[in-house]
């Protein structure tokens, strides 16, 4: 089996070696990473990082570059190379919940007639930092919404690659797409919107652990001058971003350790020898 992740970010040099280590660890073989006009120095990390690793990386400029994005993914997923194409933000750790990598869970459903699994976001606070942290996302941002929250109710999809997967033609709206073969969640249920609010959800198998809100620092000095739609017009509703926005998605309910606790140790591990092998 061999399994890819795409990724669209801009300016996320600060986290970005961890991102790559959370899916080496789980056993990814392949980055699909697509940078869009970052200016701080994330583009010279993902570069440096193709020597080690098959990191496959385009540098993308102008509008509609999210649109441009989606299109290169549909591409590679059409190829027949991968078996499976995740789909993933900076700020977006897929979390096994019992299993040990990514291929054990997506093995079982190799004989599934679908072209996308529908993984249920679980969405992180900012645990009350206001200052960025010195260490790793998922070791200090701890705390998430409760898994019911209207959030949590988005999906992210994993697409089914090749001929198995048929037919991909677009996005519906959110992060459902237009497929041959429908998007099922891992139970098998059906989901045919990217928000399936107030439908059945399940974080059993596998969710995504969505780290939106980090500090507030971040937010001020790189989420809100990036703006929700980087790639939008500044007259495009929805680009800019506020600070009551943030406060909104800033959700601290529970306690949760499970991605450090499960990871943790191996993905700092690969971490460390990711910043040796770029000299940081």
């Amino acid at each position: 089996m061999k399994v890819a992740v795409s990724l669209f970010q801009r300016n996320n040099a600060r986290h970005l070696i961890e991102w790559f280590a959370w899916y080496h660890t789980l056993g990814v073989d392949t980055f699909i990473v697509y940078d869009h006009m970052s200016v701080d120095n994330s583009y010279e990390i993902i570069q440096k990082l193709s020597k080690f690793y098959d990191i496959r990386h385009t540098q993308l400029i102008g509008y509609s570059a999210g649109i441009r994005c989606w299109d290169y993914t549909f591409q590679y997923r059409a190829s027949g190379e991968f078996d499976w194409v995740m789909v993933a933000d900076a700020d977006e750790f897929y979390l096994p919940i019992e299993d040990n990598n990514i291929k054990d869970i997506l093995s079982r459903y190799m004989d599934k007639k679908l072209s996308c699994l529908g993984i249920y976001w679980a969405m992180f606070g900012s645990n009350g930092h206001t200052d960025w942290e010195p260490g790793l996302v998922t070791e200090c941002y701890t705390k998430r919404g409760h898994l019911n929250h209207k959030l949590n109710h988005h999906i992210k999809p994993i697409l089914r690659g090749g001929p198995a997967g048929g037919n991909v033609w677009g996005r519906n709206n959110g992060h459902c797409l237009i497929t041959e073969y429908g998007t099922y969640d891992v139970l098998g249920r059906l989901v045919t919107q990217g928000l399936n609010y107030p439908g059945e959800i399940t974080h059993d198998v596998l969710r995504l652990n969505h780290y939106w809100a980090k500090s507030l620092e971040y937010f001020r000095t790189v989420k809100k001058p990036t703006g929700q739609r980087s790639d939008r017009p500044e007259s495009d509703p929805g680009v800019h971003i506020t600070e009551e926005f943030w406060w909104q998605q800033n959700l601290n309910d529970v306690e949760d350790n499970s991605a450090w606790n499960r990871f943790g140790t191996k993905v700092k591990e690969r971490y460390n020898i990711m910043k040796e092998q770029i000299g940081l």
